[in-house]
């Protein structure tokens, strides 16, 4: 979501929870800071790491030094392992993928991408994700959205009633017409017949 080598400790703004992000990717374009939340869940670590900050430090983590080629990876997958988790493959991208699917649960596209610093077609793309809560929630999506009941079971025995009306030939549209009117549609509502009729 962030490159954590270039945050300095004055880019968060504590008394408003925002936070000043500095992206040399989108410098090229004109816009080299773009302003994001300060997450809740975030805000905790950067608590305790700014208590744990030597006095004076510039950087949130000192060890980059604003450094953004410094490749964090191989100690992320140390870290991760010393959790006692087993490492994924593209860690980072799957970080920014989970984040940005769940910021979308409650923001629109437009809003996240804002945050993310990507579009909507790279987060279409890359990074969106159907997770299981989707599929959990969907399993238990009924009538709050006006569906209706689920219907009975296709193998019970459904009592069908059939009365055929005999059209002559060349009749007028005017009969054919009086013949529907007149006409009502089975129990079984307006499914096409079933073979053996």
């Amino acid at each position: 979501m962030l490159n954590c080598a270039l945050l300095k400790w004055l880019d968060i703004h504590w008394e408003m929870d925002l936070l000043a992000v500095t992206s040399q990717k989108t410098a090229w374009y004109g816009k080299p800071t773009r302003v994001i939340p300060l997450f809740q869940e975030l805000r905790g670590f950067l608590d305790d790491a700014f208590a744990m900050a030597s006095e004076g430090e510039t950087w949130v983590v000192p060890m980059l030094g604003g450094n953004p080629d410094k490749n964090l990876g191989t100690t992320f997958r140390k870290l991760v392992k010393r959790a006692g988790v087993e490492p994924w493959p593209k860690p980072f991208q799957n970080c920014r993928s989970s984040r940005q699917t769940e910021l979308e649960q409650t923001f629109p596209t437009y809003v996240v991408c804002s945050w993310l610093g990507n579009s909507p077609t790279v987060a279409h793309k890359h990074y969106l994700t159907v997770t299981d809560e989707h599929f959990e929630s969907a399993s238990k999506i009924g009538d709050s959205l006006g569906m209706q009941p689920p219907v009975s079971s296709r193998t019970e025995a459904q009592k069908k009633t059939h009365t055929f009306q005999h059209v002559r030939e060349n009749a007028s549209f005017s009969e054919v017409v009086g013949m529907l009117e007149n006409a009502r549609v089975a129990a079984e509502g307006l499914e096409p017949p079933t073979r053996g009729l």
